[in-house]
C-alpha cells in the first residue's frame, strides 16, 4: 500500500508555527486528482489506529486518506490529558486547536497538493471528512472554518460527553453514584 507519514504546518496557541504529524494513503495509480477523506479519531484514539481500520476500504473505492492527530492524542500525546472535568476550558481550548489543525491540513492538501516519494504528484479533488466521537465534534467546528468540504460523516459526534463529565465530577467528589452507563457492571440493578 502507498502509505506515508508526514508533517504539515499549523499554529500553536501562541501563534508560532508547529509541524504536526499526519498519515497519508493513496489509491492505486491512475488519476492524479484524488478525492481525499480526512480521518479524525475519538477521545484517546490515534490517527494510526483509525487509519489502519479504514485505509483498505477507502483505497478500494479510489479515495485517498489523510489521518490527522488531535492535540494530546497518539503521536502528539505529551502527558497532558485532553479532557479534565475540573477544567472545561481545557476541552474548549483543545477542540479549537484540533479544529484549526485539521483545517490547516485540509488547506495544505487542497492548496499545495502532496509531495510523495516516486513520480506521483497527487492533487486534491473533493475533500471529505470522517470523524468518530471527538473527531465528529471537531468536524462540526472544522466545517465552520472550511465550508468547502464536500461531504462529512460524523459518527457519534457528541458521544457520551455529558455523561462522562458527570461521572468524572461525581467520582472526584467521593460521592458514591449508581449508574447504568456501561451496563449492569457499572451500576447494579439499574431500573429493575
Amino acid at each position: 500500500a502507498e502509505k506515508w507519514r508526514g508533517r504539515f504546518p499549523s499554529l500553536d496557541e501562541s501563534g508560532s508555527i508547529v509541524w504536526l504529524p499526519f498519515l497519508i494513503a493513496l489509491p492505486a495509480p491512475g488519476e492524479e486528482a484524488i478525492d481525499f477523506v480526512f480521518l479524525v479519531d475519538g477521545l484517546g484514539g490515534s490517527m494510526e489506529r483509525f487509519a489502519t481500520d479504514q485505509i483498505r476500504s477507502l483505497r478500494a473505492r479510489g479515495l485517498g486518506v489523510v489521518a490527522v492527530e488531535l492535540p494530546a492524542h497518539g503521536m502528539r500525546y505529551d502527558g497532558d490529558r485532553y479532557m479534565n472535568a475540573q477544567d472545561p476550558a481545557r476541552l474548549a481550548r483543545f477542540l479549537q486547536l484540533g479544529a484549526l489543525d485539521v483545517a490547516a491540513a485540509i488547506r495544505q492538501v487542497r492548496q499545495c497538493g502532496l509531495a510523495v516519494p516516486g513520480d506521483r504528484a497527487p492533487t486534491a479533488g473533493a475533500i471529505r471528512y470522517l470523524g468518530y466521537s471527538l473527531g465528529g465534534m471537531t468536524g462540526i467546528l472544522v466545517r465552520a472554518i472550511v465550508p468547502e468540504i464536500d461531504r462529512m460523516a460524523l459518527v457519534a459526534p457528541s458521544a457520551d460527553l455529558a455523561d462522562w463529565l458527570l461521572l468524572q465530577v461525581v467520582a472526584g467528589s467521593g460521592v458514591p453514584m449508581l449508574t447504568c452507563l456501561g451496563g449492569k457492571s457499572a451500576g447494579e440493578n439499574c431500573f429493575g
